[in-house]
């Protein structure tokens, strides 16, 4: 009984924290008074408990593809991994944007132009066709477009904003509905704030997202159907905090929440879901020791505190973050200017490993994107190879060592 309590207490830690130094003691105090009265016995033995105890040992050594030259330095690079483990890649070049596959045999595709623009999102649709949304001038105005490989061809750019303001910084996923999703920063009503909209029976139905001022949305699916949209805004001073909401369709959001909260710049939020409807959140924080990776996790809306998962005393860039294990395998992602590194943890744990360098180059490593599927972690980045080039570089690592000891209640 003593261990199941504890357990319980290990478990309970996440929910209580939030409460814990934001002035809600009424109600932190009234938690702990629930948790010792004579019911807990109860609660301790309730079926709520987990009926098995997880754990991530290691992963195996990460393995890196043969390296794309371009003519011209790839920017904004982005991939997606089909069920077969062949990656499909996009990126900026040019004011031109590149679409090319990675095979599991080790090869590239050659590179084709399938747009001009710039900053492309890619997702792939319920039966593994590659999407792309992006931005591009438009009759004297930026909006952003969307095209699809259909019939083994790409379709002709739709226009997805349609909006009188310049619209700019999308990101993309694939719902669990089915669905397509795209968010944007919007500025007209005169200042910006977040769009939204859903690519339904061939048409995109958008509207602005309640309450949403601010700029460089994203956007991912939990399991439960709900999207997730994350972005940055400064309210009442020059510093920007990172702000979430929930949606289930594009005229339904819940209130946008401040997961962030602190005194120096939160920027360039990245999002994902684990298989509980976790909400895992990082980006670029403003440290003492300069630009670190912040993290926070929310459940049913209650947030933990936000911490830094880099400590790399200088200027850690491109967050990202991604889940393999249908879920259960969380890891994050970013970027010093020279190395790759990466953290891996348990969906459901507070524990971090140690983080670990993926890549590096003297003449830099920028941009890291990662995504998960199945047991593997793929990941693409813009590899500097001379002070004025660089080269597109990609590889994976699998999560070998990963364990469930179960228990009887």
């Amino acid at each position: 009984m003593q261990r199941r309590i504890q357990r319980y207490l290990q478990q309970s830690r996440r929910y209580l924290l939030p409460y814990a130094g934001r002035g809600r003691w009424l109600l932190f105090f009234l938690l702990l008074m629930t948790l010792s009265s004579s019911h807990y016995g109860d609660v301790a033995q309730s079926a709520d408990l987990p009926p098995s105890i997880q754990h991530l040992t290691c992963v195996s050594a990460w393995q890196s593809w043969t390296a794309l030259s371009q003519p011209e330095a790839p920017l904004s690079p982005q991939m997606a991994m089909t069920a077969h483990n062949v990656a499909d890649a996009i990126w900026e070049e040019g004011g031109q944007i590149y679409f090319a596959q990675h095979f599991a045999g080790g090869t590239w595709t050659q590179p084709q132009i399938i747009a001009t623009g710039s900053m492309p999102r890619l997702a792939l649709d319920t039966d593994g066709n590659p999407n792309v949304v992006f931005v591009d001038y438009f009759m004297g105005n930026f909006e952003i477009f969307h095209i699809r490989f259909l019939h083994n061809m790409w379709t002709f750019p739709h226009n997805v904003s349609h909006t009188t303001g310049a619209s700019y910084s999308p990101d993309l996923s694939l719902g669990k509905d089915g669905k397509l999703y795209v968010v944007w920063t919007d500025t007209t009503p005169g200042y910006p704030v977040i769009y939204q909209a859903r690519f339904e029976d061939g048409a995109w139905l958008d509207a602005p997202l309640r309450g949403s001022m601010g700029t460089e949305p994203a956007v991912a699916a939990g399991y439960d159907g709900m999207m997730h949209v994350v972005w940055q805004n400064r309210v009442l001073t020059d510093a920007n905090d990172i702000y979430h909401v929930a949606l289930r369709h594009v005229l339904s959001a819940t209130l946008p929440q401040n997961i962030s909260d602190t005194i120096g710049q939160s920027l360039d939020p990245a999002v994902v879901v684990d298989n509980k409807n976790a909400v895992h959140v990082v980006w670029q924080e403003q440290a003492a020791s300069g630009f670190e990776i912040g993290y926070a996790f929310g459940e049913n809306n209650v947030w933990s505190w936000p911490s830094l998962l880099s400590s790399v005393q200088g200027r850690a860039e491109y967050p990202t973050i991604a889940t393999t294990h249908a879920g259960r395998v969380v890891a994050a992602g970013w970027d010093d200017g020279y190395r790759i590194w990466m953290r891996t943890k348990l969906a459901g744990s507070d524990s971090w490993h140690d983080p670990f360098i993926v890549a590096s180059s003297n003449w830099g490593s920028r941009e890291f994107d990662l995504r998960g599927i199945g047991d593997v972690f793929f990941g693409i980045w813009r590899a500097g190879v001379s002070a004025h080039d660089a080269d597109l570089r990609g590889g994976f690592e699998r999560a070998t060592q990963f364990f469930t000891y179960y228990f009887p209640r």
